[in-house]
């Protein structure tokens, strides 16, 4: 009788390892078991994305090069006023002479040289992919170029613009002289910002520069400009600078250190208009990809079963 009792439950053992062996593995837990798998994009999607992602790149060079022409206009008439009593350090003293300057000259007053501009812009880009490609100095470096490749690239740039300069100074007698009443995500933005942030951040520390440069490039060309004090009149320039030593120390002494700054208001400005652009292309951008990705759940039988017990009896 013991033997028999002794005999079934090693016979009930035997079966419950036969289970426990023949059993699948469970697999391990993973974030697949428990969260849902994002599908892949539809090709119709990725249309979207790529398209959306192009007209940022287009709003943002809309911003930059085309909306942001008027501001520089009145920059550079600020620049080379000598004997201004306004400075414009601000925006909001600018309003007034925008109005006035388009009562009397028409819509086009401010968008004087802008034709040209695109012009310098393709020689600048001419120009340097000539040099790139007939010299070691590099036209694109990247964010882990070495030093030496940075300054290789800074010098291609200084050329580049001391080859094109007199196109340049062309350009800034066009568009300050008076007109007589002349009528995807990761990669894209970061990109953006980074291009926005460092044209703010060059034109700035170098706007002391540029109203130097300026003013020596005006200098004997007999231009009329705009009276930026108040939009209504036009004044010649006169100057008599010896070079750029004397063209600093004569606007240090007779306009003060805010006179290297005349029309940094417009700078303001033009970077806020920018910003505005490209916080729109933003939203825009969010708000037609957003949910393009619809997530799907899991079934049942891929997530993971509850504690196994390997002496439970068989399931049915």
């Amino acid at each position: 009788m013991g033997t028999q009792v002794m005999g079934d439950q090693h016979s009930m053992m035997d079966e419950k390892r036969s289970v426990f062996q023949n059993r699948q593995p469970i697999p391990e837990p993973s974030p697949v078991n428990y969260y849902a798998a994002s599908q892949p994009p539809s090709p119709r999607q990725t249309d979207i994305v790529r398209f959306t992602g192009m007209a940022v790149g287009i709003s943002s060079l809309f911003a930059e090069k085309l909306l942001s022409h008027p501001c520089i206009v009145l920059r550079r008439q600020c620049q080379v006023h000598y004997n201004a009593k306004s400075y414009h350090l601000t925006p909001l003293t600018l309003f007034q002479i925008i109005v006035n300057l388009q009562q009397k000259q028409g819509s086009s007053a401010l968008w004087k040289g802008v034709g040209s501009m695109f012009v310098v812009k393709g020689l600048l880009l001419g120009t340097e992919t000539i040099i790139d490609e007939t010299t070691w100095l590099p036209k694109e470096i990247s964010a882990h170029s070495s030093l030496k490749k940075y300054v290789e690239h800074l010098l291609l740039k200084g050329i580049s613009f001391a080859v094109n300069t007199p196109f340049y100074a062309a350009v800034l007698i066009e568009t300050v002289q008076e007109m007589d009443g002349v009528s995807v995500y990761q990669t894209c933005f970061p990109e953006l910002l980074a291009q926005y942030t460092g044209g703010l951040l060059s034109n700035a520390l170098l706007f002391p520069l540029e109203t130097v440069l300026h003013r020596l490039y005006l200098q004997g060309t007999r231009t009329i400009i705009d009276n930026t004090d108040n939009g209504l009149g036009v004044i010649p320039i006169n100057t008599k600078y010896e070079g750029v030593i004397d063209c600093f120390k004569s606007i240090f002494f007779e306009e003060g250190v805010f006179g290297f700054y005349k029309g940094v208001g417009a700078l303001i400005l033009q970077y806020a208009l920018h910003a505005l652009i490209l916080k729109g292309a933003f939203f825009l951008f969010n708000t037609f990809t957003k949910d393009m990705t619809p997530q799907r759940k899991v079934p049942a039988s891929q997530t993971p079963a509850e504690d196994f017990n390997p002496f439970q009896p068989p399931y049915n």
